[in-house]
């Protein structure tokens, strides 16, 4: 994933958030579509796959989303999950500061608890 505006980043509100879940649900897919597992992941990557799961683990999908689309997808949101949790584990004193000012807005908002 290049580095992208933090705007285009998926992000998660609510089950009820019945339009920005469309849109991001439609970014969903040209993210998973185009999915390379060779490349290197940052913390921001990691979060908008995150996000994704989020969506998936409250039913959320695009209708026009086969059985076959669904579990490929799924299958990406799980190995990036792994990878999330993997890189999680790794945080350390020495790291955090980096880790922290590297995070998108809309993920630190989310992981510290800032309000809007």
């Amino acid at each position: 994933m290049n580095s992208r505006e933090e705007i285009d980043r998926i992000v998660f509100y609510s089950k009820e958030d019945g339009g920005a879940t469309s849109h991001n649900l439609i970014k969903a897919e040209k993210l998973l579509s185009n999915f390379d597992s060779e490349q290197i992941f940052t913390f921001n990557d990691l979060f908008e796959f995150y996000n994704i799961k989020l969506h998936f683990d409250n039913d959320l999908f695009l209708t026009k989303w086969n059985k076959s689309d669904k579990e490929r997808y799924n299958q990406i949101i799980e190995k990036t999950w792994a990878t999330l949790k993997d890189r999680l584990i790794k945080i350390s004193d020495q790291n955090i500061e980096k880790i922290l000012n590297d995070l998108g807005y809309n993920y630190k908002k989310k992981l510290l608890g800032v309000n809007q």
